[in-house]
């Protein structure tokens, strides 16, 4: 739940120290997610900027993992499974992520849950993965939804791809 007060108490009190939000500036969400966050902290007595980067600065930044503050930024594959999201992300990674953040209980479960074959067996697992990444917060979601798309009646099989972009290479007129 959104409490300033522990907030506040989880610092010690020090809200002395300003905040960076690094943003994609290609990015409209990345945008205003930033301004949310700035005003929230400002409400918790921080002071914050926001810092724009275009895509390509952002992912060199994000590469250097020695980010100061908060950067928001978009990020994938969770729709391919949390293996995925958690072996190929550049946000989640568990051998070297944008956040620096690393921990062996975090490989441990990741690694079980990409080697078990059975589904089953694969839920309390991901019960895991869960508990651990709400526990440790390293990485903040927020999902977004595929964009709408409108056309004529008699346009058929407009697709989307595992990143969200439109595919039209099947696309035909009834």
């Amino acid at each position: 739940a959104f409490d300033l007060d522990k907030a506040k108490s989880l610092l010690g009190g020090k809200t002395d120290v300003p905040v960076e939000i690094t943003v994609n500036a290609a990015t409209a969400d990345t945008v205003s997610m930033a301004q949310i966050y700035q005003a929230d902290l400002q409400k918790a007595g921080f002071k914050s900027t926001i810092k724009s980067m275009d895509s390509n600065a952002i992912l060199q930044y994000a590469d250097m993992q020695k980010n100061p503050g908060l950067w928001i930024n978009q990020s994938g594959y969770s729709q391919l499974g949390p293996q995925a999201m958690c072996t190929i992300s550049r946000h989640w990674n568990i051998g070297s992520n944008a956040e620096g953040f690393s921990n062996d209980r975090y490989r441990e479960i990741v690694n079980a849950i990409s080697t078990q074959p059975d589904a089953a067996k694969r839920k309390p697992l991901y019960d895991q993965l869960n508990d651990f990444l709400l526990d440790e917060q390293f990485v903040i979601v927020v999902a977004s939804n595929a964009e709408g798309v409108v056309s004529r009646a008699n346009v058929q099989n407009i697709q989307w791809d595992m990143h969200g972009a439109r595919k039209y290479a099947d696309v035909w007129l009834a």
